[in-house]
């Protein structure tokens, strides 16, 4: 059976450890939660299959199963390796999550998304030669936000760094400015400007120093239809039972690790509301700056500067020379910050600083945080 495409293996592992061939034409293949081939007795999916024998490419319906309770993942339908037809996705939980179609690989047609608790989450309209419409949509309170393709889409995220994506929804489409804002500080991460469902710019302001990111090609944010089990294509060799238990106690660790840590960001010299307005008052005041902030309702621009582990300010950065030089000394007027900690240890920072036109009105959102990766001691407990 050929398998083209099979990327090799940093391990002894082999691909007849993570294939059971049950016919010529059909086996089993043992995934990892990533869809890795791995070795049954540590694999998380199993999927049933039938395939070209000369090709190693799929054939009819493809199924994934949960290892741990054999219940059903996904299923999927294939001609000729390609997608092809009815899609069905399950969550953990056996609750129905996706349903939606395929034709020559692309998502078509009508898709439907439920929530874990079996909710009705959204509806989207995909392949009809122009922009996927967003047809309704529902909050995980179960509020409907988006009713006959009108109202606003939101997704919020977990883990490390939760975010918060917003965006308007006009006759199905995507309109106007969507934002990734973090959850943390409210600071804009992402933000893709949309015409009729056309995306017209993107920017990434995340690891960038003053300029963002600019981009067209894709969308960043929204709603997608895709299949989870597609990643597998071309197929790639995972990590062997021993490596995978090594990898799960190191992570395991690291957890505990940052469980115990106790982080603390940067803090203005007095409290965030005032600082902002002294910060604002000061750049009214300051010279020949009108042509450099935002004019247009809704425009926006960034600032960005570095906060050392003593609390000083420095290498403030922004589109326009001329604004980073006065907020150079306007912040250096302000005062000296109180710098951010881990376990007790100061440590440098990151500060951000957006300005933002709203109704003629210039306002500031400011956030800063402990700067990544952090110094080699900082998790060590600082000596008492």
């Amino acid at each position: 059976m050929g398998w083209p495409g099979l990327a090799a293996s940093a391990q002894d592992l082999k691909l007849a450890d993570c294939v059971k061939l049950m016919r010529a034409d059909s086996a089993q293949l043992f995934f990892d939660a990533r869809y890795a081939l791995v070795p049954p007795a540590c694999a998380t999916i199993r999927r049933e299959s039938r395939m070209d024998a000369a090709t190693g490419s799929f054939q009819g319906e493809v199924r994934d199963y949960l290892v741990a309770d054999n219940s059903l993942l996904t299923k999927v339908r294939y001609a000729n390796g390609v997608r092809e037809g009815d899609y069905e996705q399950h969550y953990a939980n056996h609750q129905l999550a996706t349903t939606g179609r395929f034709v020559k690989g692309q998502p078509t047609g009508t898709w439907k998304y439920w929530y874990a608790s079996g909710q009705p989450w959204q509806t989207l309209e995909l392949g009809s030669g122009g922009p996927m419409r967003i047809v309704a949509y529902w909050d995980s309170t179960g509020r409907q936000r988006v009713t006959d393709g009108a109202g606003t889409w939101e997704e919020n995220t977990d883990g490390t760094m939760p975010t918060h994506v917003s965006g308007r929804v006009v006759a199905g489409l995507m309109e106007g400015t969507w934002e990734r804002r973090s959850r943390l500080d409210k600071l804009v991460l992402t933000a893709e400007d949309y015409r009729a469902g056309r995306l017209l710019e993107g920017r990434q302001y995340m690891a960038t120093v003053g300029k963002p990111k600019k981009y067209q090609d894709r969308s960043l944010l929204g709603p997608q239809a895709v299949d989870a089990s597609a990643v597998i294509e071309p197929f790639h060799l995972g990590k062997s039972c021993e490596e995978q238990a090594a990898l799960a106690a190191s992570e395991a660790a690291s957890r505990q690790l940052i469980a115990s840590t106790v982080l603390v960001n940067p803090r203005p010299p007095r409290d965030p509301g005032t600082y902002q307005q002294q910060l604002l008052q000061r750049l009214h005041d300051f010279n020949n700056l009108t042509q450099w902030m935002p004019q247009t309702d809704g425009q926006s621009t960034l600032i960005t500067a570095d906060i050392d582990d003593k609390g000083q300010i420095s290498h403030v950065v922004s589109e326009s020379g001329t604004l980073a030089s006065a907020f150079t000394t306007i912040l250096a007027d302000l005062g000296t910050w109180r710098p951010g900690s881990v376990n007790g240890r100061p440590v440098p920072g990151k500060l951000r600083i957006t300005l933002r036109m709203f109704s003629t009105q210039l306002q500031s959102s400011l956030g800063a945080n402990v700067a990544f990766p952090l110094p080699p001691d900082a998790l060590r407990p600082a000596s008492k």
